[in-house]
């Protein structure tokens, strides 16, 4: 094939736009790239020394070794885009079980009962306690009532007149509060 011939030929083969069609590209060895780059330094010392055929040859080198980086620049995007689908896979379960953890304890603190007021808390508390200190307040008059009737009960009747009368001045008011909770209870 003649020079002019060649040339024609490379064009022909850029122009047809055949990106996806591999072309035979040969594994080089560490001796074949030395003896590359060996005539890439020729070729850069004598550029106008060299033949057609040379530079055509010297074109035809490098863009094999281009398609070579290029072959393996697309295996490392395709490892990298695996990569990246199981990190998003991975993250997109942990988000899911995070809003899950949310979801039950929001659901939690609405079973609690809990106010986003803290005034109403407050004043809950304090009906609260103020409840407790009646009944309190009834179950120390009712521990005294029936303390009082055990005294009067089991007591042998004697002649002292504070005891008598203490626990007659308290069975008075205990008979009071009896018929009121009486009349209440109606």
């Amino acid at each position: 094939m003649s020079g002019a011939a060649g040339l024609s030929a490379a064009k022909r083969r850029r122009a047809s736009g055949e990106l996806n069609s591999k072309p035979n590209i040969k594994q080089l060895t560490s001796c074949e790239i030395n003896k590359l780059n060996k005539e890439k330094e020729i070729a850069s010392q004598t550029p106008g020394k060299m033949s057609y055929t040379e530079i055509l040859h010297f074109h035809e080198t490098r863009l094999n070794e281009n398609d070579a980086l290029i072959e393996s620049m697309r295996d490392q995007q395709y490892v990298l885009d695996d990569n990246m689908k199981m990190l998003l896979d991975a993250n997109e379960q942990h988000f899911k079980q995070i809003d899950n953890d949310i979801l039950r304890l929001k659901s939690k603190k609405t079973s609690l009962g809990e106010s986003n007021n803290p005034n109403e808390d407050i004043a809950f508390y304090k009906e609260k306690i103020s409840s407790l200190e009646t009944q309190l307040q009834d179950l120390k008059t009712l521990v005294l009532k029936v303390q009082n009737f055990a005294m009067e009960n089991n007591l042998p009747k004697q002649p002292t007149n504070n005891v008598t009368f203490s626990i007659r001045e308290n069975k008075a008011d205990d008979e009071e509060n009896i018929e009121k909770n009486v009349e209440d209870e109606n």
